[in-house]
């Protein structure tokens, strides 16, 4: 079990007096340690620990490195993984720096790690060794056993070539040749960098660290038992556990089988998000995805006047779809709107204009054409943000296409003139049985003509009545005016005679 009482308040004053820590893991997945000896402050680290803290903190973080970083390595490279890549960078260390506390701390954990963690060390890469530590090496030696010797490669400044072979630069801090920084954290050295941190790996780990703890006996979770095997110091023992080389290994399995499930799980749902895919671009390029009515434009032809015809668009899905109508002839229509967005579950129209013609077709057949796209867009995406681009057949982009045809029909027949006062009683009805073939949008269009020649006609009659009126009123006052005159004649001439009478008398 890993040191889970044992807190280390000091960490951060130690790491800035004694560089060190994981980070990152080889080319194989195992995880790297790194020191910088020629940094250490010695009096400093003495001031804010003591040597006894420090053995603690050393063996909490080996434990965690066998319970945590070692499985999580084995996790993400699904592969065993139970030891370390180590880099000792030992630049401007002499036998100056072999003080008495030095050696004290050197040996104590030597003791440990050789005691408790044995075979956990694959590689140690000793970099910048100068002349000075080259003397003190000789010293060191004697405390090694050859199987650990074995491990060990001792190299100058020209070390880089050595490690990029086994380590990739983005695993590799920049002082060491690499090309990482970690500036997030503090630097490389203060992250922590590896798999054991990469949450899509810990939570796995987690629960089967936790399901293997239920099946652990008591005497294994008591294991971290008293051990006072070196003498002095003994409360820092008291915290090593006692293992075997086996740890872990019902673990790994568990985990790798888990694994194994994950993965065969993961295949089946991309199978079926495959599968689902296809469907629905087959469900797409079938017209379900955009309905569109009707597939044939009919314009009863008339010459010097514009004719509008309309489409109707249905999005039956859950999807923003965009739309954009295109013509072999745009000189001669005009389409509004010619892009848009259709919401999911609902309508929209578009109107397409005919501009008036000079000339009639002998044969009154229309070679024009239409093609509305469609495509799936983003949800919030407004008309004016539609672009060419969306519709380009790229790879994983579905664009729905539907051509539509242009048909001529011929005029509709003007209604029959109706005596005056019938008026009221004349319906566009037969009219529009003669053009019954007709759809709903150009059966409105035709409606919509023939009321406003009723219109037209009743304005016309009204004028016409207003006219008559006046007409008859200017008679009956022409009428009443010529009897009036003649009577004054008469009276006139009647006056003059009887006055002719009396003056010859």
């Amino acid at each position: 079990m890993m040191l889970q009482e044992f807190k280390f308040e000091e960490f951060n004053e130690v790491k800035q007096c004694y560089p060190h820590g994981f980070h990152g893991v080889d080319r194989y997945g195992r995880p790297i340690y790194i020191e910088r000896i020629g940094m250490v402050n010695l009096t400093r680290l003495l001031e804010v620990t003591t040597i006894e803290r420090f053995v603690k903190y050393h063996v909490s973080e080996q434990e965690k490195t066998l319970n945590w970083r070692f499985p999580a390595c084995s996790l993400a490279t699904k592969k065993h993984i139970a030891s370390t890549v180590s880099i000792v960078d030992v630049k401007d260390v002499g036998i100056s720096n072999f003080s008495k506390p030095a050696r004290l701390l050197f040996l104590e954990i030597q003791k440990i790690d050789s005691h408790y963690y044995p075979e956990t060390l694959h590689r140690l890469f000793i970099i910048n060794a100068g002349s000075g530590f080259k003397v003190l090496w000789k010293a060191i030696k004697a405390f090694l056993d050859q199987r650990t010797l074995a491990k060990i490669q001792v190299l100058g400044s020209n070390y880089t070539k050595a490690l990029l072979e086994v380590i990739d630069p983005s695993n590799l801090p920049t002082f060491l040749g690499g090309n990482c920084t970690c500036s997030d954290y503090g630097g490389c050295l203060f992250s922590d960098k590896g798999p054991w941190n990469d949450p899509s790996v810990t939570t796995i780990l987690q629960a089967m660290l936790e399901a293997e703890e239920e099946n652990i006996d008591d005497e294994e979770q008591n294991c971290s038992s008293s051990k006072d095997s070196f003498g002095g110091f003994t409360d820092v023992y008291d915290v090593t556990p006692s293992r075997d080389n086996t740890f872990g290994q019902p673990v790994l399995q568990k985990i790798l089988t888990l694994e194994s499930v994950v993965n065969d799980t993961k295949s089946k749902i991309q199978a079926l998000e495959a599968a689902l895919k296809d469907t629905t671009s087959k469900k797409m390029s079938s017209g379900e995805f955009l309905k569109i009515e009707p597939l044939e434009l009919k314009f009863p032809f008339e010459l010097k006047k514009q004719i509008c015809c309309s489409i109707h668009l249905s999005n039956n899905t859950e999807e923003h779809v965009a739309f954009k109508v295109k013509t072999t002839n745009p000189k001669k229509y005009c389409v509004r709107p010619n892009t848009g967005i259709v919401l999911p579950r609902s309508t929209s129209d578009v109107i397409v204009t005919m501009q008036a013609q000079k000339e009639a077709p002998s044969d009154m057949q229309c070679k024009d054409k239409f093609l509305l796209q469609s495509v799936v867009a983003t949800p919030g995406v407004a008309a004016k943000d539609i672009t060419q681009e969306m519709f380009n057949k790229a790879e994983g982009r579905v664009v729905d296409e539907c051509k539509l045809k242009v048909i001529y029909l011929p005029p509709a027949q003007p209604p029959s003139p109706v005596a005056e006062g019938s008026e009221e009683g004349y319906s566009p009805k037969e009219s529009m049985k003669d053009n019954g073939h007709q759809n709903g949008s150009e059966a409105k269009s035709i409606v919509s003509r023939l009321m406003d020649e009723k219109a037209a006609a009743l304005q016309q009659s009204i004028k016409l009545r207003q006219e008559l009126e006046l007409v008859k009123r200017d008679m009956t006052r022409s009428r009443r005016g010529g009897v009036s005159f003649i009577l004054i004649v008469v009276v006139g001439l009647l006056g003059i005679l009887l006055g002719y009478i009396l003056k010859k008398s």
